[in-house]
């Protein structure tokens, strides 16, 4: 048991620095003496279990085959399906992978069975100069809640910051899923290992997963991303062209729409617990659409007050009187028109109260 221990260090230490071999050597003491799987743990679906009824199934495919955003949508969404343009070459420039290198999900043989949904989440940390590169990657069935994958994935740079407090994932537990063959061995093993499940038609659902894409190097066309679906809800009316300004967390959506609680850990996300997350809160939205509408509606009220609030407070002058803007009072009503007045509603000042995650892009990439 000894020598084995010895050889898998040495396998370990081949892969990472000799500054980590504290970590390694614990590593490798729970590897031998434990022989515990290297998988993060993760929350069970407890609000939609499998979905067994055929008849059932076949309803809530075609609601979901509905709800796939059309390739205009998804572009203007950040989306990279496979149309290479100078803009996109340059934003590739940041990526870990260039988009000359993505490869579309193959097409499958008419025998080869695929699933007809597969839900992804993936955990990333930070390469040079910002990049982020894939480290964990879960796949679960979309409608049997099957774990397809849930594994680490081993990084093809050197990682500069783990961004354990996100991702989870920290050098000393790669090394060990490395040391203990549970590690997927770069993100082009991971695609493959995805596209050993799907195909063309399958349907691909996650939360931000153009995200997920970027650090998967694939691209594909039949998509459902709950940031979208829920987002568009809240801000009709919009055009598919125009991107959104502002979208949910998967945590908030989780707690607004399921009662539940996730990312509570103190030692960062699980990948498989926000794919079961995604997959329900998209499941929610497909069954209850008037309790979506009523949502989205109360959402704007709430919105519109909070950013009415805001704005009585940054208009008051030096003489403590209130400036309107246009000589009028502030509107409290609530209507389309006044919600297209994007000028007049402040969405920085407001996103954090809203439960929105923001950035230059609207998007935090660290926050889902």
């Amino acid at each position: 048991m000894a020598s084995d221990a010895r050889i898998a260090g040495k396998v370990a230490l081949s892969v990472y620095q000799l500054s980590e071999i504290i970590s390694l050597r614990d590593c490798m003491l729970l590897i031998v003496e434990n022989a515990t799987p290297l998988i993060k743990p993760a929350t069970k679906p407890t609000m939609n279990p499998k979905i067994h009824d055929n008849l059932e199934q076949t309803v809530i495919l075609e609601h979901l085959r509905a709800a796939c955003h059309s390739p205009a949508h998804l572009q203007s969404e950040g989306y990279f399906l496979g149309v290479l343009s100078a803009e996109k070459i340059e934003r590739s420039a940041n990526n870990s992978i260039p988009y000359e290198d993505f490869l579309p999900v193959p097409h499958s043989k008419p025998s080869t069975e695929k699933r007809l949904a597969i839900v992804i989440d993936c955990e990333m940390v930070e390469a040079a100069d910002e990049r982020r590169m894939l480290a964990y990657l879960s796949a679960i069935d979309f409608f049997t809640g099957e774990v397809l994958v849930n594994n680490y994935v081993k990084p093809t740079e050197r990682i500069h910051n783990w961004k354990t407090q996100f991702s989870g994932v920290t050098p000393a537990l790669m090394s060990c899923a490395c040391a203990a063959g549970q590690a997927i061995r770069g993100w082009q093993s991971a695609h493959q290992r995805l596209w050993d499940f799907l195909n063309e038609d399958t349907i691909l659902v996650g939360h931000f997963l153009n995200s997920d894409f970027d650090v998967l190097g694939m691209f594909h066309l039949n998509i459902v991303d709950s940031a979208i679906m829920t987002s568009e809800a809240v801000l009709l009316p919009h055009s598919p062209t125009e991107r959104l300004r502002h979208m949910w967390g998967l945590k908030t959506l989780a707690k607004d729409f399921l009662k539940r609680d996730i990312q509570n850990g103190k030692s960062g996300h699980s990948a498989l617990e926000d794919a079961f997350a995604t997959r329900d809160v998209v499941l929610w939205c497909l069954s209850n659409s008037q309790q979506l509408q009523v949502w989205a509606k109360q959402t704007r009220i709430r919105t519109q007050k909070r950013g009415s609030a805001k704005r009585g407070v940054s208009s008051m002058n030096s003489k403590g009187k209130h400036k309107s803007r246009g000589g009028s009072s502030p509107r409290t009503d609530f209507d389309d028109e006044y919600y297209q007045d994007l000028e007049s509603l402040n969405w920085s000042d407001i996103a954090e109260d809203s439960g929105w995650p923001h950035s230059d892009t609207g998007y935090d990439p660290w926050s889902d």
